[in-house]
């Protein structure tokens, strides 16, 4: 990729990361290769000088300015730039900013990558919130009116934008005008995570049925759903979103919407009216039915999409989103469920966990870089990948546990053992690839539990992961219609039932979890060991 096409999107993550990230995939279908601070682990005491050495390569840096600065960047990353970078050299194009930066102290990461940039004469587009600009200025009660004000010494002007839209088209024009590049014919794209690339591990299998499953032989024009069922933390929408990247070219659009309630199912249909995904005339409607009337109409006169239906885990968004897809011939539409039982015209498959193979191949190459190697390095992410029983969501959160630490596999195993629930809540969106922690995302289905199955799961916890006959509930002290519940708890994915070998299994860190939210640390009295034979 020339340099020419190169550029650097600064921003705070936890503001702005999704953005970034939206920003970074209209981007790349220009050509236009996208580098920002993630690459880098902020820990690190080079941090500051090799984000420096990355802009040097760049030939463009968007910067925005929102309400959180980030992270303050250490003394000793502010040291290793100044061996690299005397401070008598310092943007000595810009005294007067020079001046204004003092002793270097308490800027941030983020702030360090626009003056980075005028150092070395990259240019730099400033943007900021409307909300706090005022006639070119920062509003003093602005959290970043310091470090904009720095940066109108050298005639740095923020870009005022309204929202998230506003700030994609007016930083997608402003790049493509300043690079050269004609911007590419869009097909409207709304997905929530850029490709994981190499680091999607396991699923080939899964994919190719999905694929089967959606096209049944047929071309994009069907009528119909395909649900992809499983337990939270499995990565269902995970698998959605990649399959959608991966056949992008097969479809005229690619668009996705939460439908956790009925609710949410109309707003962010509507929301497709957009000036970013479909750009409909409707969109400054006020009347939430016209909007939503309008993308209909869009999608049944614009056939061969895929539309992704995202959390549809209770039973009024199914029948909300039944009733949906029902309506809408014409396109692929893959609805993420924790609900196994589906109507007819939709039909399910299930998502099981990762394989131990593809378990250790995710953590030694998500921590790759970011942790203390050591040569046992495989064997220690076996063991991780066991103890987190190969749920997609928790090998996630474990490898951003350890890249936000920079320490090895031993450290984590250690933490486990020591407190396993400081560490199954432990949670920076910042630095995970999914929006909560394993334990919020499993405690959102016991919430729709009843009492009496809540009861039978908590007793089921503290039984060995291995299956369970099933001929031994008479044997403990379980709420009455126990054979009932269970079906409440595997069409919730909470534990497996086998008919044929009238078994019952409940996932070992599922287990883990549900102890941990008990009082006490040991088993109520009534439930004796077990042998299952």
């Amino acid at each position: 990729m020339s340099e020419h096409r190169r550029l650097f999107l600064s921003a705070a993550t936890g503001e702005y990361g999704i953005l970034r990230a939206a920003l970074a995939g209209h981007l790349l279908r220009s050509g236009i290769n996208v580098e920002h601070q993630e690459i880098f682990p902020q820990t690190a005491s080079d941090t500051v000088r090799k984000t420096g050495d990355l802009i040097c390569a760049c030939a463009l840096v968007i910067h925005i300015v929102g309400e959180k600065p980030g992270s303050i960047a250490t003394a000793d990353a502010v040291t290793d730039l100044l061996h690299a970078i005397p401070r008598e050299t310092f943007l000595t194009k810009h005294p007067d900013l020079c001046a204004a930066l003092g002793d270097l102290s308490g800027i941030t990461y983020t702030q360090w990558e626009a003056f980075l940039a005028l150092h070395y004469g990259v240019p730099v587009f400033v943007y900021a919130p409307a909300a706090w600009m005022e006639k070119g200025k920062p509003r003093a009660a602005f959290p970043q009116a310091e470090h904009l004000t720095r940066l109108l010494l050298v005639r740095k002007y923020a870009t005022p934008c309204e929202s998230d839209a506003d700030f994609t088209g007016k930083i997608l024009a402003d790049t493509h005008r300043h690079l050269g590049i004609a911007p590419p014919e869009e097909k409207p794209i709304l997905l929530p995570y850029p490709t994981l690339g190499t680091l999607f591990k396991g699923r080939e299998s899964f994919l190719t049925d999905l694929k089967n499953a959606v096209t049944s032989g047929h071309s994009a024009v069907i009528r119909g759903a395909q649900a992809i069922h499983g337990m939270g933390g499995v990565g269902k929408t995970r698998a959605a979103v990649e399959y959608a990247w991966q056949h992008e070219h097969d479809y005229t659009a690619l668009l996705f919407v939460t439908a956790d309630m009925p609710e949410a199912l109309q707003r962010n249909l509507a929301a497709l009216c957009g000036p970013l995904v479909l750009n409909l005339p409707e969109q400054d409607a006020t009347d939430l039915s016209k909007q939503m009337h309008a993308v209909m109409r869009w999608l049944r006169a614009h056939p061969g999409w895929f539309l992704i239906i995202d959390n549809v885990d209770t039973p009024d968004a199914q029948l909300a989103v039944s009733e949906l897809t029902a309506a809408l011939p014409g396109g692929h539409i893959v609805i993420t469920s924790r609900l196994a039982d589906w109507p007819a015209g939709v039909t399910a498959l299930d998502l099981d966990v990762l394989s131990e193979k593809s378990s250790i191949a995710f953590l030694l190459e998500r921590t790759d870089g970011r942790r203390i190697p050591r040569t046992d390095d495989p064997d220690k992410a076996r063991l991780i990948a066991q103890k987190l029983d190969h749920l997609a969501l928790a090998l996630e959160q474990s490898a951003a546990y350890i890249r936000q630490r920079s320490c090895a596999f031993d450290d984590y195993l250690r933490a486990w053992d020591t407190n396993s629930a400081a560490v199954l809540t432990w949670h920076d969106k910042d630095k995970s690839r999914y929006p909560r922690s394993v334990a919020v995302t499993y405690e959102t289905s016991v919430a729709q539990l009843s009492e009496d199955a809540k009861a039978l799961l908590h007793i089921l916890s503290w039984l060995a992961p291995e299956p369970m006959p099933l001929r031994h509930l008479e044997n403990l002290k379980t709420p009455p219609d126990a054979r009932s519940l269970l079906g409440d708890l595997r069409d919730l994915h909470l534990i497996t039932l086998d008919p044929a070998a009238e078994t019952c299994a409940m996932h070992r860190l599922l287990q883990e979890i549900t102890r941990r939210q008990q009082p006490g640390e040991v088993p109520p009295a009534h439930l004796t060991p077990l042998q299952w034979v």
